[in-house]
């Protein structure tokens, strides 16, 4: 089961680079097409590759973006000759801040975090726990790490930083991940009749995306099934009343066919 998981998304365990699609293969003996490509991308934003199909283009387009995307990512006005430095000087900083430069180690053509360090970090504990939920195999086993890794998300990634664009789609990504993980661990606890623990983790949807419909009417059903129908009627009357004065709309057809209902049924 795949709890929280969005449809086709990666196995457990597998690291991307964000946009990009992971290789399946080397690329060999294109490192003076790809050296001429990245130079290109010191003059222009925009480079097309051009040639006969089947020789390789868009594997060859790839690999330059793998290798150019910190540099656009992380120091977007600095020229090709200049990242190697930059970069180098970064990690020199970070090792010292850590005070110990082999937590910072280089395999497989990436620096990374050496993991196999105790360490305490509350993006990877979240990711380790959804990776975990989506690999259970029945609901008892995905609640529990669900509920881990909503306790573990401390808030939005670099919130308030001016690290740049690769950032915001980082931040934006885990906050899907954040409003699935809360989606799927109370759709679970509603199935096990613990209402209550649902109610909490809905208004914790809420209060992380204020819009999100679907947990609202999680919340109307949940607050309508523990006997306060008054209480989840009152809740669309909010919600109407949010959806109005934020972006000038009305409940979706299926909220306001829900309040209908518990309405009917609580006359």
């Amino acid at each position: 089961m795949d709890p929280g998981a969005a449809p086709g998304a990666d196995p457990p365990g597998t690291r991307r680079r964000p946009g990009l699609p992971a290789p399946v293969t080397a690329l060999v003996g294109r490192r003076k097409e790809s050296d001429g490509i990245a130079a290109a991308l010191d003059a222009s934003r925009l480079v097309t590759v051009m040639g006969p199909a089947g020789v390789g283009k868009t594997r060859l387009a790839l690999a330059v973006a793998a290798r150019v995307q910190p540099r656009f990512a992380l120091w977007p006005d600095l020229a090709e000759r200049r990242l190697r430095n930059a970069l180098h000087s970064a990690l020199r900083q970070l090792r010292r801040t850590l005070g110990d430069g082999g937590w910072i180690g280089f395999a497989d053509g990436r620096y990374a975090l050496d993991e196999s360090r105790p360490l305490e970090c509350d993006l990877h504990d979240f990711e380790q726990a959804l990776a975990t939920a989506r690999a259970a195999r029945s609901p008892a086993a995905a609640l529990p790490q669900l509920r881990r890794a909503i306790a573990a998300y401390g808030g939005d990634f670099l919130a308030g930083g001016t690290a740049g664009d690769w950032a915001a789609t980082r931040r934006a990504g885990l906050r899907r991940d954040y409003e699935r993980a809360l989606g799927g661990a109370g759709g679970l606890l509603a199935a096990d009749g613990r209402l209550r623990e649902a109610i909490e983790v809905y208004q914790r949807a809420i209060a992380h995306e204020p819009l999100d419909e679907a947990a609202h009417r999680a919340l109307m059903e949940c607050w309508a099934a523990v006997g306060q129908p008054g209480r989840a009627l009152r809740h669309y009357e909010e919600l109407r009343e949010l959806l109005h004065a934020e972006v000038g709309g009305a409940p979706a057809a299926q909220t306001a066919a829900l309040y209908a209902r518990l309405r009917d049924a609580a006359r």
